[in-house]
């Protein structure tokens, strides 16, 4: 919902009056002025997949998310040094920006020799270790992973490379972060998500000591956003979480998450049909039997279902597994997330079954180039990112960033939707400004909270000034948060 050219008058913290004006916003709150010229209003943001803490520590740690070349990230982590424990770690690098060479462990072994390094891709479904990490892991060369990789080089050796479920032979030996620097991150985060006008968050694949902190903080009233979770699932983690089931003032358990593949970037995104530029199909990360299962066993827990599904294999999987949810009898909210690779055939299952399509818009600027290299220009086009066959369906449809793997810019993913840069001239898969808004608010709201169309908010409210606002330069747009508590847009 946007809304411009309007005189909003509050009083109390409460809307008593709404007028149309000729130009600009003008708020009077208890009597005192404030014009806005040149912007417009809309109701708070829903980020409806991300990972908050993951962005408090991007920004406390080694970000190689805009280095150039291997060597660029060598000198960010020596010059921002971040350690778990003894391990020296850092986040965000991509091999596509120096001309798609993948890293080895020698680039790193030349400079750490005796610190165990481990650096996770943009992705977050590979990561890039030193040799003194794979020796600390005692991993074999011939070791074989199920939904994983260890990637070799050309003599038949450890090439420093892990994919997928093969990344938990490192990680699991890296020491945890400690509980202060956990609740540091997910407050950096927040603070940081704030500025770009989200107060709501769909905070996904949560762990038990995120919980906690989410717990404690919630009980504590530091909370000023509303965080909905969905607790890590893959090998069942959640049931022995403790306060599971937790409702509080602005954080509340609302599902569960699973990953049913990889990434398009790292080729762990399961496809129908070979990879344009590599001899495989990606990975499956859950099979058909298993995953039923843990759905079922969640269903009945009464927890929302979110399954990471990028490749058109993988979506055909889970909807698959929906579709039985539901022919069972559950009503849970079934939620694909990416949805990025949907056969036409499986578009209309969305909607039949009453399955949300959860998208990235952003991902498409970033991964374009990439995109067009993994599967071909014409595969691409058919079946890649259909966000307007979506609505065209009548599929839910919500959208968040994936950060901190892309920016929390909520106007960079609306210009995606109603650009879809850089493929500008095909309009094809293009929608609505006011269906690309409606994603960030008025579409999550309603599913997550029942809202009705214009939203009544009893314990948190908040509505943003987008300044500068031209729907042909929305990237130097600018979002001002602007909160009341107890508000209701009426």
């Amino acid at each position: 919902m946007i809304i411009k050219n309007k005189k909003i008058i509050i009083e109390n913290g409460k809307i008593i009056n709404i007028e149309d004006i000729e130009k600009d916003i003008i708020i009077i709150n208890d009597k005192k002025e404030k014009i806005y010229k040149d912007c417009v209003i809309t109701t708070n943001f829903t980020d409806s997949h991300c990972h908050i803490w993951g962005l408090g520590m991007k920004h406390s740690s080694g970000d190689l998310s805009n280095a150039r070349s291997i060597d660029e990230c060598i000198k960010i982590i020596e010059k921002d040094k971040f350690f778990r424990g003894n391990w020296l770690i850092g986040r965000g690098w991509n091999q596509e920006f120096w001309g798609n060479e993948m890293p080895c462990k020698e680039h790193l072994d030349k400079y750490f020799t005796d610190i165990p390094v481990c650096l996770t891709r943009i992705d977050g479904h590979a990561i890039w270790v030193n040799s003194k990490a794979i020796e600390i892991s005692k991993i074999s060369k011939d070791l074989k992973i199920d939904g994983g990789e260890i990637l070799l080089d050309d003599k038949g050796e450890i090439m420093g490379i892990f994919i997928d479920n093969a990344m938990q032979l490192i990680e699991k030996n890296i020491p945890n972060f400690t509980y202060e620097q956990l609740k540091s991150f997910i407050l950096k985060g927040i603070e940081k998500a704030n500025k770009s006008g989200i107060t709501y968050f769909h905070d996904m694949d949560v762990n038990s000591r995120l919980h906690n902190i989410y717990v404690e903080l919630d009980e504590q009233n530091i909370l000023n956003s509303k965080v909905y979770s969905f607790l890590t699932a893959q090998n069942r983690e959640y049931l022995s979480f403790d306060n599971k089931h937790y409702k509080g003032k602005n954080y509340k358990v609302q599902g569960i998450k699973l990953y049913c593949d990889g990434a398009l970037g790292s080729r762990g995104a399961a496809l129908s049909e070979y990879y344009n530029d590599y001899n495989t199909k990606g990975l499956l990360l859950l099979e058909y039997n298993d995953m039923l299962s843990i759905c079922i066993e969640a269903a009945q827990l009464g927890y929302d279902i979110a399954i990471h599904s990028i490749g058109d294999k993988a979506v055909e999987l889970v909807l698959n597994v929906f579709i039985k949810l539901r022919e069972l009898g559950y009503d849970n909210i079934l939620r694909v997330e990416h949805s990025q690779l949907v056969k036409p055939d499986d578009i209309v299952k969305y909607s039949k079954y009453n399955i949300v399509a959860s998208v990235q818009p952003i991902h498409f600027t970033s991964d374009y180039q990439m995109a067009k290299k993994r599967l071909g220009l014409e595969r691409l086009e058919n079946i890649g990112y259909p966000w307007k066959s979506f609505l065209k369906n009548n599929v839910k449809m919500i959208a968040g960033s994936d950060f901190p793997i892309e920016s929390e810019n909520v106007l960079l993913g609306i210009n995606s939707f109603i650009t879809r840069e850089p493929d500008i001239n095909n309009d094809k898969e293009k929608i609505s400004l006011e269906d690309a808004f409606n994603c960030y608010t008025n579409n999550p709201n309603i599913l997550v909270n029942n809202y009705s169309k214009y939203l009544k908010i009893d314990e948190l409210a908040s509505f943003n000034i987008i300044r500068n606002f031209n729907i042909n330069n929305l990237k130097n747009s600018t979002v001002e948060k602007v909160f009341f508590e107890g508000l209701e847009l009426l």
